[in-house]
């Protein structure tokens, strides 16, 4: 499994899940040697998995790659299979000016998974699957231990959890808000709330990270949790009471999942017609903060109003077959494996709680 990202990486660790518990399998990954892969090493050596250099890997025979992206394409022959990026969106980070990557070679036996069936007809059904959004799939199921993240988080009873979500880039809400987290440790009193942060890994190793380190030396002074890029994104999603967020793929999961939500950010297109739906559902559906408003009642408000007919407008531009990622992506991988599928139907389980902050 090529990983060019944390991001990435993550998303292929929950296709492992699937696969793992089969003693015919052996799941090795390889980092692809780009600027996008800073972090990818921790990754995958706090997770324990098997692993291969980049041009090693190049030179051994295997029976199918599974990537998260179609540019990390290296071989002409292997079975290749595309997962869905983040709430349909396919969009590959730019390269810097002088980076050196090895170029993929063309593959013509590429499978491009897809979560929504509107992208069957755009795309067209040649090379396409419909496999739903398995990473969707778990943080709906991962609801079911909100208790449990909430102990992990050390939310005190009669508490509200407030999450504060930043993607990446100079649209985040890191670089376009850099003192709207100085608000909310200064406007939300801690007897009633507690605020956690949830950055994307690719502001912590990138060159976001100047304005996230302006961002952590307000954390370090004030009663906030700043979630470690390696630690899972969905239990902290899941024990909040509120999101606040940007256009970055979170914060329309958060709406979808049935989470109130506060926009930071006017709506961005995703790269395919799935995540711009999305996108659009959420921007129309969920209140923009004002920042000439206090945010003690925005949050109220927001929290207050919230109805599960928002959870229903997004979440069905999210993926057109909630629950079914497990077994779809799974039936998919042994048809190209050319393997008789193990006989237990798959098993998705919610994500463990939070381990590590800041």
């Amino acid at each position: 499994m090529p990983v060019r990202s944390v991001g990435s990486g993550q998303r292929l660790l929950d296709v492992v899940e699937l696969l793992a518990a089969d003693p015919r399998l052996r799941i090795v990954f390889s980092k692809v040697p780009s600027i996008w892969a800073n972090g990818v090493d921790g990754l995958l050596g706090d997770v324990g998995v098997t692993t291969l250099d980049w041009d090693e890997a190049g030179t051994r025979a295997f029976d199918l790659v599974i990537t998260a992206s179609r540019t990390d394409l290296r071989r002409d022959r292997t079975p290749v299979l595309v997962i869905p990026g983040a709430c349909g969106r396919r969009r590959v980070a730019p390269r810097p000016h002088g980076e050196r990557v090895p170029a993929p070679r063309r593959t013509g036996s590429a499978v491009l998974l897809t979560a929504h069936s509107d992208d069957l007809r755009r795309i067209g059904r040649d090379r396409t699957v419909l496999a739903g959004d398995l990473s969707f799939d778990r943080l709906t199921l991962s609801a079911g231990s909100r208790g449990e993240y909430r102990r992990a988080l050390r939310v005190p009873a009669g508490r509200r959890l407030v999450v504060v979500v930043s993607a990446w880039g100079r649209r985040s809400l890191i670089v376009r808000e850099p003192t709207l987290l100085h608000r909310f440790t200064d406007e939300l009193a801690e007897d009633r709330y507690r605020v956690a942060v949830l950055i994307h890994p690719m502001a912590w190793f990138s060159e976001d990270v100047r304005h996230l380190n302006a961002w952590m030396t307000t954390a370090r002074t004030a009663s906030v949790q700043v979630v470690d890029p390696f630690t899972e994104w969905r239990p902290v999603v899941a024990a909040a009471d509120l999101v606040v967020g940007d256009h970055g793929s979170i914060t329309l999961y958060s709406a979808g999942a049935g989470l109130p939500v506060l926009s930071t950010s006017p709506v961005r297109t995703g790269s395919t017609p799935t995540g711009r739906r999305a996108a659009v559902a959420h921007h129309t559906a969920v209140p923009r903060l004002r920042p000439d408003l206090p945010l003690p009642s925005q949050v109220d408000a927001a929290h207050a109003a919230h109805s599960p007919h928002l959870q229903r407008h997004v979440s069905e531009h999210i993926t057109s077959v909630p629950g079914q990622a497990a077994r779809r992506i799974r039936a998919r991988i042994y048809r190209m494996l050319r393997l008789p599928p193990p006989s237990a139907e798959p098993m998705i389980t919610p994500i463990r709680g939070p381990r590590r902050m800041i």
